[in-house]
């Protein structure tokens, strides 16, 4: 028994150890080959951002959430305890993203064997597309744990008989669902699966297993609502981008794939602002958050009620991409990392979702214990149909995949030692149709050329050598000249560069192609300002405040133009604004107050 306990032990060091060191030895191969290892994409500077803000000190918050909350609270946790040191920050994911490999083997062994347990973690600790994401800090690793711990525990239902333990676990899933809706459809499928599986068990109690079980989830996800009635003022389940995300993937233009709408820039912060924006543009009236989410959620069943066929081909497009391994889904640095993916990534989805398929017939064949494995999947295939795929989303399911990946491995070997030809033709056929008809999808040269441009630009500009900011974004826009975003960030490098000609005339390009940009619109009042066209600068950043009248950044310019004017009642008004959105700054501003009293205006 000892040397058994030992060699398990030895197993899981091991397992553990090969995870961790592919895992720092991929983010030190990155540190001296990626251009852009310190230049992530825009949603990991915005949880990192939102992370710091909670980390400062700001733990509710000012506004409702956008964004599902789970990540930025976990990160701005490490933040603290890493005292903000970036690297350390990224190993403390290395380490949860090398616990994932172990929880792994832990499930697989307990629904399967040994065997497929030490493949299933093998094949996990080498998935570069599971290393890529804990790498890149950003959510997957924290969800890949959250539903790992709620699948092992499920796992020996049987043995949890205290109402506590399912309360603690109501929690961790609540938890989960905080960083990923997918696990609330697991909750609803598993809920009635637990209802229907211990009906007639001795062990079933409805006190005892789903009451604490959806009170541990409601008192999360309450607390989450309640936060945002307390800050908001209005009742939001969880966060406000529900309806914006239905709408993206139920339009007209809608392929299945996650497309950032072209009225929106493509960045999570501007997906936050614009979403109000351009719907009070079009609804011509102001909206509370709840009321935006909505216009968006109409707007997304509109379609689906007045082009029910187009609907139809868009759902069958869902359902194909979800099997489909697809760079169109992929982020934008997985995407400028597709050579180092190809030469690295032995094991690709498209060869992992044919033969998971596999594993998971054979299990339902042999009656093995996999009821909320195919409960998980059914929950993203859920989620992928409402709303739309991508990568990002798809990958917190891979290990989930991997586990019958690697049964159907052992399957298909015990077939060919047994020389059984009927199973053996019937899954050759089935895996050349598959790849037949989920034939992995490539991004064009022309569109990775763009994306390389684009996104080496801002890293010029960080180390100040505008040149060849600017270069790299006439490269990109070479190939895509209406680039509302590029022709934004070429006015910037020129504004930089202290070009306002030319910053001018770039801003008005990106304008010309989305007159939503409030980043455009902010930067050209201050090109008027800088030019000395007052007028044109107020009417400007008036404009701006229409749409942002939150900014504190656009109250300062007004309140300072309204001072140099002389009009000293408005100048009052928005240092007023400032003061009363940031208490600390109440010395600094009201010094400038003092300096211009309304009685003192020439009006």
């Amino acid at each position: 028994m000892a040397q058994k306990n030992s060699k398990s032990i030895l197993i899981v060091i091991l397992i553990f150890l090969l995870a961790f060191s592919l895992r720092l030895g991929y983010t030190f191969f990155l540190k001296n080959n990626y251009f852009f290892y310190n230049n992530p994409s825009s949603d990991v500077t915005y949880y990192r951002e939102w992370a710091h803000e909670i980390a400062k000190g700001d733990f509710l918050g000012k506004e409702i959430f956008y964004g599902l909350p789970l990540y930025p609270y976990f990160l701005a946790l490490i933040e603290r305890l890493s005292l903000g040191h970036i690297f350390a920050m990224r190993l403390i994911h290395l380490l949860l993203g090398s616990i994932n490999c172990l929880l792994l083997y832990f499930i697989s062994k307990k629904i399967f064997n040994q065997k497929v347990g030490i493949l299933s973690a093998l094949l996990a600790s080498t998935n570069f597309i599971l290393i890529y994401y804990d790498w890149l800090m950003m959510p997957v690793t924290l969800i890949i744990l959250l539903s790992q711990i709620c699948l092992l525990s499920l796992l020996r239902r049987d043995d949890i008989l205290k109402r506590s333990e399912w309360f603690i676990l109501g929690l961790i899933w609540g938890t989960g669902i905080l960083g990923d809706g997918k696990l609330l459809f697991f909750l609803f499928f598993s809920g009635i699966y637990l209802f229907f599986y211990w009906n007639k068990s001795k062990y079933f109690k409805l006190t005892t297993v789903l009451l604490p079980l959806i009170l541990g989830v409601s008192i999360i996800l309450g607390g989450v609502t309640l936060r945002n009635k307390v800050v908001g003022g209005e009742w939001i389940f969880i966060c406000a981008q529900s309806g914006l995300s239905l709408y993206a993937g139920n339009n007209p233009d809608a392929n299945g794939i996650f497309e950032n709408p072209e009225f929106i820039r493509p960045t999570h912060g501007g997906q936050d602002e614009d979403q109000k924006i351009v719907a009070e543009a079009i609804a011509e009236k102001k909206l509370t958050a709840s009321q935006v989410s909505q216009f968006w959620r109409n707007k997304a069943i509109s379609f689906i009620t007045e082009q029910p066929l187009a609907y139809l081909v868009l759902l069958k497009s869902k359902f194909l991409v979800f099997f489909t391994e697809t760079e169109r889904a992929h982020d934008i640095d997985l995407i400028l990392q597709q050579n180092w993916r190809k030469k690295f990534d032995f094991n690709p989805f498209y060869v992992i979702m044919p033969l998971a398929l596999v594993g998971l017939a054979a299990a339902l064949f042999n009656r093995k214990d996999t009821a909320f494995l195919n409960l998980l999947i059914l929950s993203q295939l859920t989620t992928t149909l409402i709303f739309f795929l991508t990568t990002r989303h798809r990958a917190s399911l891979l290990p989930v995949l991997i586990i019958f990946q690697s049964y159907g491995i052992f399957w298909l070997f015990e077939k060919i030692k047994q020389k059984n030809v009927k199973p053996l033709s019937l899954t050759l056929g089935f895996l050349i149709i598959f790849l037949l008809l989920f034939e992995p999808q490539h991004l064009d040269s022309k569109t990775i050329t763009f994306l390389r441009h684009a996104k080496s630009g801002p890293v010029y500009e960080q180390m100040q050598d505008y040149e060849s900011a600017k270069d790299e974004y006439y490269k990109a826009l070479e190939i895509r000249p209406t680039d509302s975003n590029t022709l934004y960030n070429l006015g910037t490098a020129y504004l930089l560069d202290e070009n306002l000609v030319k910053a001018e005339e770039f801003f008005l390009k990106a304008l010309k192609v989305c007159h939503y940009n409030v980043d455009a619109l902010f930067n050209l009042g201050y090109i008027y300002e800088q030019k000395g066209n007052t007028p044109a600068a107020l009417k400007t950043y008036l404009n701006v405040l229409e749409y942002q009248p939150q900014s504190l950044d656009i109250h300062y310019r007004l309140a300072h133009l309204y001072h140099y004017c002389g009009d000293c009642q408005n100048a009052h008004h928005h240092y007023s604004t400032i003061i009363k959105r940031q208490p600390q700054l109440y010395k600094e501003v009201n010094q400038l107050i003092t300096q211009c009293r309304p009685d003192m205006s020439k009006n």
